[in-house]
């Protein structure tokens, strides 16, 4: 049970951090 609870923390911190950078380069686009 922790070890799934760590698997899926670190799939959402990933998911997290691939969304950022999308933003983070589409809000940059925008700013261009």
């Amino acid at each position: 049970m922790w070890l799934l609870k760590k698997k899926i923390n670190a799939i959402w911190l990933i998911f997290a951090l691939f969304g950022v950078g999308i933003l983070g380069s589409y809000l940059g686009f925008l700013a261009l």
